[in-house]
């Protein structure tokens, strides 16, 4: 009876404030997927556009923001004017008034192209998960504020990537989950209360730019990860490889895979590498996959969308930022319709919350755009920075959206009216 009290008492909640409250507590939001259970929202932009409730001034860099329990947290870099100087700092801040909370510091010296911080960390009730550009790994205690644990994610010898460490920690029941930049295996689980090692899985390749990803494939829970040879699923209690795939490739992986129905995985990458649709099969405890079609459009950097049975995507074939949103049929790779140069929205994240997508582009505009399998849509457009490398992901909760360039962090209130 108290369940169902519970229930009730959160169904009136919902209906009399017009927002199913979902917090964003890590890369992606809570399911990892760029889609937001976020109801009540603007359907277009007042002429001034949205209400900014605050402005945080910022280092430079690419590092998005997860939210919990009321707070914003961010991983930022700051003082990397050289390879021997810069500092990582986690923050803190107040969703409501934008006010710093509390912060945690440390040195973290090197310069990377496009420097700045990559990650977007991972909070639990108890410690919120980070990683910075150069491997540092840390696990700070919400309560003290300071290291429960601290790892590198760079074995000594590794080569460093080109542009940093930009993977987002996952979180899996009592583990957090990374790629490590190591010859022993490239993806890797970790206690959270000790940082003890559980795992290590030898047979996926390192990778530096894509997060881990859960998904529950014919019934089974694995943590699929793409790499610069392909993808890779594992058992995450174990790091066992369920299955691999390599018929795709790509140099700079980036994006996460989009799950369909029935085992379907499109997959996607920037830097001339395209995009895939594979099947994977499980048969008698055992996994194999297939692949379907292939077509030469990729997302370089976020994750495609699946709405209403067409996939939506940033277009960046052959790194000519040219085609913009992109729709997709997903049963053959066919184009349904792509929106072009402009609105630049080749890079740019990608949100999907109460039936409607908010892309920033590369002029510093917050545009959006309603899912269409005719034509591209756009409702509404504002302009919010100056406009420069604005390719972070956002995050968005209680009608809040956290969004960000290089050097400051806004909070909009994106609620429609009562």
């Amino acid at each position: 009876m108290k369940i169902r009290t519970s229930m009730i008492a959160a169904v009136i909640l919902t209906s009399l404030t017009g927002i199913a409250k979902a917090d964003w507590p890590q890369f992606a939001g809570s399911d990892r997927n760029s889609m937001s259970k976020e109801t009540g929202l603007l359907r277009s932009w007042p002429q001034a556009g949205p209400k900014v409730l605050w402005t945080f001034n910022l280092g430079e860099g690419f590092g998005g923001a997860a939210i919990r329990d009321g707070q914003v947290f961010l991983l930022d870099r700051t003082g990397a004017t050289s390879k021997t100087t810069g500092s990582d700092v986690l923050r803190c801040m107040d969703l409501t008034g934008g006010k710093e909370l509390w912060s945690y510091s440390y040195a973290a010296p090197g310069k990377t192209g496009f420097n700045g911080s990559r990650a977007v960390p991972a909070v639990t009730e108890k410690a919120v998960f980070a990683v910075g550009p150069f491997g540092d790994f840390n696990a700070i205690d919400r309560t003290t504020h300071k290291p429960l644990w601290t790892k590198t994610l760079m074995e000594p010898g590794f080569k460093m990537a080109n542009w940093g460490i930009a993977q987002s920690p996952l979180i899996y029941k009592d583990l957090v989950i990374v790629s490590p930049q190591a010859k022993a295996g490239g993806l890797a689980a970790y206690d959270q209360a000790t940082g003890e090692l559980k795992w290590q899985a030898a047979d996926v390749p390192s990778t530096a730019y894509c997060s881990p990803l859960l998904l529950t494939i014919g019934g089974v829970e694995q943590i699929v990860l793409t790499h610069g040879k392909g993808v890779a699923a594992v058992d995450p209690s174990t790091g066992k490889l369920l299955w691999s795939y390599g018929g795709w490739k790509c140099g700079i992986p980036i994006p996460t895979v989009t799950q369909l129905d029935d085992g379907k995985l499109f997959v996607t990458g920037g830097y001339k590498a395209g995009s895939a649709m594979i099947q994977v099969t499980a048969n008698a405890g055992t996994f194999s996959a297939t692949e379907l079609w292939k077509i030469p459009q990729g997302s370089q950097i976020h994750q495609p969308i699946l709405v209403d049975g067409a996939l939506y995507f940033n277009g960046n074939t052959n790194d000519t930022p040219k085609e913009g949103l992109i729709c997709l049929n997903p049963a053959d790779g066919k184009i349904i319709w792509q929106s072009g140069p402009t609105p630049a929205l080749d890079r740019c994240d990608l949100i999907l919350a109460d039936g409607m997508f908010y892309l920033q582009d590369a002029a510093g505009n917050l545009n959006l755009v309603q899912p269409n399998k005719e034509a591209f849509k756009l409702v509404s457009t504002v302009k919010l920075f100056a406009g420069k490398d604005i390719w972070a992901p956002m995050a968005l909760t209680d009608g809040k959206l956290v969004l960000r360039d290089q050097t400051q962090m806004k909070c909009l209130d994106i609620k429609a009216a009562k």
